[in-house]
């Protein structure tokens, strides 16, 4: 469901007049969409980076912190880093939702 909902952000509802979504540009919404997917049991290891590719869009230049875009490897290599550190991962996801929970 999270996935779901941060995908929107990379949607047509979030363009400019001028058709430009900054939010394509956004390191921060590609490393968190990034870590929602390596730490979804419910993605098979082999489909992360089709399931990235989904629900994101790109940036047509790649900033320093998005080169782990660049190509399928160097995203595996992410994608291993955050597992190899999940539970410290996960921590930190369920403190932000419950500082930002409208409940």
């Amino acid at each position: 469901m999270a996935m779901h909902t941060l995908a929107k952000a990379f949607g047509k509802e979030y363009e400019s007049s001028k058709g430009i979504n900054h939010n394509n540009t956004n390191y921060r919404l590609h490393e968190l969409m990034l870590q929602l997917i390596a730490l979804s049991s419910n993605i098979p290891p082999a489909d992360k980076w089709q399931a990235f590719n989904e629900k994101v869009q790109k940036p047509q230049k790649l900033g320093k912190r998005q080169k782990w875009m660049e190509t399928e490897t160097s995203f595996n290599e992410r994608i291993k880093y955050i597992q190899d550190r999940e539970v410290d991962y996960k921590k930190r996801l369920k403190d932000r939702a419950s500082k930002y929970s409208f409940t």
